[in-house]
């Protein structure tokens, strides 16, 4: 990513996690970073994915939309 320092590039990684495309551009241009929707997106695909880890505890809550139905 020419252009860009490696905090703006850190900064702007956060914002495409956080909001990506147009959200996140309006976002960025509040502290006067002009940056396009498409390069937010990018910037997100090149995040590593987390690893998924089994599920420990799983709780399940039973509820019903009127009294008297399961």
């Amino acid at each position: 990513m020419p252009g860009y320092t490696p905090l703006l590039r850190t900064l702007l990684t956060s914002i495409a996690v956080s909001l990506a495309g147009r959200p996140g551009v309006r976002l960025a241009s509040a502290p006067s970073i002009r940056v396009a929707k498409d390069k937010l997106l990018e910037l997100l695909r090149n995040v590593p994915e987390t690893p998924q880890s089994s599920v420990r505890v799983l709780g399940v809550d039973n509820f019903a939309l009127r009294k008297g139905d399961s």
